[in-house]
């Protein structure tokens, strides 16, 4: 912990300890986690319950200030007055070194100059006033590297480090009066000379938090640089959203393994806590005794009523369970809880009796899941949501026979389950059923409406059946077994909404069967007239004479 000002800085290890002891609870985040009815509220919940709570697919880990765009934080307990002064900064010292280009581009040179002298600036202030001129000081040097980098575009070798970016954020924070009461928060990078793109990379996403603070700030960060500071300090390291660059054969991608590679195997006092929506073969390979792996599953009903009753909804111990059940992720649970105190001024009934709400924001992330997935896996998920959660081992080999081996189904099914981690399984059935959770079906299900309908569509127009998928692959009312109850749900969820969807572009009822029955006819001409694609649109033609 660095206070603003020399003078005013902590000088031994004990001091920062008892300082560090006398903080009770991190500051509140000014964005409550989630919805509950009026009761007394619930002492705010320890980072082991939160990160119990958190689901297995979704990447709002909320570790304080810890796991945000893949920042590798650590508060550094010991003395910092025995550390030399070389290894950590908070803007007194340049840890980057200077570039070859600085040397061979003049304006990039000039560049340096200037973010030299904001340096020297900083390490000279000792006042609000004083950080004033440090702020506009490294303005300058950003704007002159912008300058630089435009006269070296091609190789991009001369552009704002962001220790630039960093020193720059941490001179605006110490012109505050709350500057004082801030925690500072030490960003350990591994050695410039021999994991130069991953501590660059760090780097960069404390300069991303540090851009997106608004208002008052709320944290101060300090560089702390050694190669061998994993071995001597005790730190806590966390890469959030891992599964963003697995699988990238980009130099970034490369550095982050390299580096992981060398914390999984060589000895030290740290930790490293990844944090990932998918199981990456790629560090599968490091488990042993110093490496585990734990997969967080849904909120339970416990977990969820506790963040509901924080949360201040008002509602019956019924209600409240079944918001928990539809609901289990608590980033969702959020998003619920403030439409319904902006809606229903937090009451849960009037709320309960819609059926699962999925907004654009909720849509937006799943899509983005999505085009992660591949065609088979996004088909399989598919085969799930039309079954609406019943969905068997035989019923799934029955309805992807023509498009799918076993053993490719099997494949498939398990890396939905263990690595992507996008199905559930109720093992209370026998046999075995795959589910999706309530918001995933619910988004699934307009997903593919979405998607058939754009295609049926799109066959009116071109007359042609080419690169159709969904609903030649997929029926919309299963077979196997007869099920009458679930064919009624698939009638209401699946072929009704298609068909709406359709008429919303034909405007006519009679011009909408004229072009299903042209449809018919095509797949006829096709020899089609045996699969799921004549099937579904028989159905869609029965629907519009029913209505």
């Amino acid at each position: 912990m660095l206070l603003p000002f020399p003078n005013q800085r902590y000088q031994s290890a004990t001091k920062v300890c008892e300082a560090l002891s006398a903080i009770s609870t991190l500051p509140p985040s000014p964005d409550p986690v989630l919805p509950t009815p009026p009761i007394a509220p619930t002492p705010p919940p320890s980072i082991s319950q939160r990160l119990r709570r958190i689901p297995k697919r979704w990447r709002w880990i909320t570790l304080g200030f810890l796991a945000l765009l893949g920042v590798a934080i650590a508060v550094i307990l010991n003395s910092l007055r025995t550390t030399p002064a070389k290894y950590f900064s908070r803007g007194e010292n340049a840890l980057i070194a200077k570039p070859q280009a600085a040397s061979d581009i003049p304006e990039c040179g000039k560049a340096y100059d200037l973010k030299k002298q904001g340096i020297q600036t900083f390490a000279n202030a000792n006042s609000p006033a004083d950080f004033k001129k440090v702020s506009s000081a490294f303005l300058k040097a950003i704007e002159q590297f912008k300058v630089a980098l435009k006269k070296s575009p091609a190789n991009n070798k001369c552009q704002v480090d962001p220790e630039t970016w960093i020193y720059y954020y941490n001179s605006k924070t110490a012109q505050t009066t709350s500057v004082s009461s801030l925690p500072t928060i030490a960003v350990v990078i591994p050695s410039l000379e021999k994991d130069r793109g991953i501590a660059l990379e760090i780097l960069r996403g404390v300069a991303q938090v540090q851009s997106e603070q608004q208002g008052a700030p709320v944290m101060q960060i300090l560089i702390a640089k050694d190669e061998q500071y994993l071995h001597h300090q005790r730190c806590l390291i966390v890469l959030d959203a891992w599964e963003e660059i697995t699988g990238d054969d980009s130099e970034d991608y490369t550095n982050y393994s390299v580096f992981v590679e060398r914390v999984a195997k060589e000895p030290h006092k740290s930790c490293l806590l990844l944090l990932s929506r998918e199981k990456s073969q790629n560090i599968e390979i490091f488990k042993g005794p110093l490496v585990n792996f734990k997969k967080l599953g849904p909120l339970t009903y416990e977990e969820a009523k506790e963040i509901l009753i924080a949360e201040g909804l008002s509602g019956t111990d019924s209600e409240l369970e079944e918001l928990s059940r539809r609901y289990s992720n608590p980033w969702i649970l959020k998003r619920i809880a403030q439409s319904i105190h902006t809606v229903f001024q937090g009451y849960i009934s009037q709320f309960i009796d819609m059926s699962i709400f999925v907004d654009d924001v909720i849509t937006h992330f799943l899509d983005q899941q999505f085009q992660n997935l591949s065609e088979v896996e996004t088909n399989l998920i598919y085969w799930v949501a039309l079954r609406r959660n019943s969905a068997s081992w035989n019923q799934l080999v029955q309805d992807s026979h023509q498009f799918l081996s076993e053993s490719w189904l099997f494949q498939t099914l398990n890396s939905l389950l263990e690595r992507r981690s996008f199905l559930d399984k109720n093992l209370e059935d026998i046999p075995t059923l795959y589910m999706l959770e309530p918001v995933i079906l619910k988004y699934t299900t307009n997903r593919f409406v979405q998607e058939s309908s754009q295609e049926i569509i799109q066959v009116m127009k071109s007359k042609n059946i080419e690169g159709s998928e969904l609903f030649m692959t997929h029926s919309f009312i299963t077979k196997y077994p007869e099920d009458e109850e679930l064919n009624q749900e698939q009638i209401r969820r699946i072929v009704k909404p298609i068909q709406k969807m359709l008429l919303a572009q034909l405007r006519s009822q009679q011009q909408l069967k004229d072009e299903l029955r042209k449809v018919l006819s095509l797949l006829k001409d096709r020899g089609l007239s045996q699969g799921y694609a004549y099937e579904n649109i028989s159905h869609l033609i029965s629907t519009c004479e029913q209505i």
